[in-house]
């Protein structure tokens, strides 16, 4: 008979063998069971052949088989489910980040208000306002008056700075993903060159092909990333239609900073390990998501916790100026040739020169939708409106006279007679540093007029000579025990 005894042995062996794989298998099952993200895998066996050892008569052979061979160990991974769970982590991941930053945010007012809330904080100093009015020669209500601006004051200035703390706290953790992001694409290239060698050569490479599953469902919670695994078990990596790693080749991400006076940053391609300047030629650098489009449930854009960073922090630190509201009514004024509050030619984030040379206004509608800046518009816009309101009545604009003399008729007067010409709230020293006052020797009256007698009106493209928050401070006129009988008021 064909084969003998040796083809029954050699049958006994292959599967002896094939069972021993089976154990083998189990047992790595059994000692990955808690490593997290392994794939469980199994042993894929079929017949290793036949042999002929005769004829049945009719034409048919009779065969002896040859035993087991194994086909394959394999994951029990289902690609159709990775692709839904990886787009779905994305998706939470985004929401939870902007929940944790509404939640910090809801924190940082908290703290503030204790058992002095922001709305008592107003409300008694709307009281104190009034009494001054109706008994404006009264040192006792003027004094209240100036103690309840300070703590108004003080208030806001600490709501500004916690805000603005908390922006370049996720400004760093938006810098951190990014290196965390090129980590895991580099691991992932270094898997597909592994898997791809050791499959090549009849290798298993399951243990490889968890710790590139592992990497790619962690980039998915940070970028939304679309892949696809090629012949040669290499995966190939996309985000929002960029090539992040293809044939192989990493195109890393880097950083530049959004504007020259900002610390915060955009996420662009660059090998640069610094973080590039503004300045830079566009042609040099791409960025990774482009902020003009919606990032939102509608557009279906709303994936990945890094999207979710930007939306929290916006492009900047944002006041009174950011607001649509106040945009426009510069825009009218800019075209109606006004100068003096608002600056000649007001400028918002994202305005550009047309090909007139003219200046092109634009509304900055997604850092007014970001949740930091949403918050640090609406808190401004109230205490400019405060502000203004407080030292426009102390110090009328047009008060000061031709050369600096003081209009007799327009200007309050304070107890002992005078017409000081003091406001309240005054911009902090730092108005200096821009003012071309400087330049042409003309000092600089009060911090709220210079020595012609215009008023140093406000121009949203330089931080120092706007009334915002934390670049305001009281009057050190009224800062001294005497100082509330400095107080002027109208007729």
């Amino acid at each position: 008979m064909a084969g003998g005894g040796f083809t029954t042995l050699n049958t006994a062996l292959s599967g002896m063998m094939t069972a021993q794989a089976g154990l083998y298998v189990a047992g790595h099952n059994i000692a990955n069971n808690e490593v997290k993200g392994y794939t469980r895998q199994n042993v894929l066996q079929n017949e290793f052949g036949y042999v002929n050892v005769g004829n049945s008569g009719k034409s048919q052979p009779m065969q002896i088989g040859l035993g087991s061979d194994i086909n394959a160990i394999r994951q029990i991974r289902n690609q159709f489910l990775d692709i839904a769970y990886r787009d779905n982590a994305s998706q939470y991941s985004f929401y939870e980040k902007k929940y944790a930053a509404g939640l910090e945010i809801e924190g940082i007012f908290s703290e503030m208000e204790g058992e002095y809330k922001i709305q008592s904080v107003l409300f008694d100093l709307w009281e104190s306002l009034q009494e001054f009015e109706l008994n404006p020669t009264a040192l006792e209500t003027r004094a209240n008056f100036i103690e309840m601006s300070k703590t108004f004051l003080d208030k806001f200035s600490d709501a500004s700075k916690n805000l603005y703390e908390y922006q370049l706290n996720l400004n760093e953790q938006v810098q951190s993903s990014v290196q965390r992001i090129n980590y895991l694409v580099s691991t992932i290239k270094d898997m597909n060159t592994k898997i791809s060698t050791g499959e090549a050569s009849g290798d298993n490479a399951n243990d490889f092909r968890d710790t590139r599953n592992n990497a790619l469902d962690e980039l998915a919670t940070i970028i939304p990333i679309t892949y696809k695994e090629d012949s040669n078990g290499m995966t190939q990596i996309l985000c929002e239609g960029k090539d992040i790693l293809v044939n192989n080749l990493q195109y890393n991400l880097g950083l530049r900073y959004m504007s020259e006076k900002s610390p915060f940053v955009e996420v662009v391609f660059t090998d640069s390990i610094k973080i590039l300047p503004r300045e830079l030629d566009s042609q040099f650098v791409r960025p990774l998501f482009d902020v003009s489009k919606p990032m939102d449930a509608i557009h279906k854009t709303d994936t990945g916790s890094l999207k979710a960073l930007l939306l929290a922090r916006g492009t900047k630190m944002s006041n009174y100026t950011d607001s649509e509201s106040y945009v426009e009514e510069a825009r009218e004024r800019a075209e109606n040739g006004e100068t003096g509050f608002y600056a000649t030619e007001p400028t918002a984030l994202g305005d550009s020169l047309t090909e007139s040379g003219e200046l092109e206004y634009s509304y900055d509608m997604f850092n007014a939708g970001c949740l930091i800046p949403k918050m640090q518009i609406r808190l401004d816009t109230l205490f400019n409106q405060i502000v203004t309101s407080i030292n426009d009545a102390l110090a009328p604009q047009d008060a000061m006279g031709e050369n600096g003399v003081v209009d007799q008729i327009k200007a309050p007067y304070d107890l002992a007679g005078d017409q000081p010409l003091q406001e309240l709230f005054t911009r902090t020293s730092n108005l200096k540093l821009f003012l071309d006052d400087d330049v042409n020797n003309l000092p600089i009256v009060n911090g709220r007029y210079d020595s012609k007698g215009n008023y140093i009106g406000e121009d949203q493209r330089e931080m120092y000579s706007l009334y915002t928050m934390g670049n305001v401070e009281i009057n050190v006129t009224f800062a001294d025990s005497q100082g509330y009988t400095k107080l002027a008021v109208g007729d």
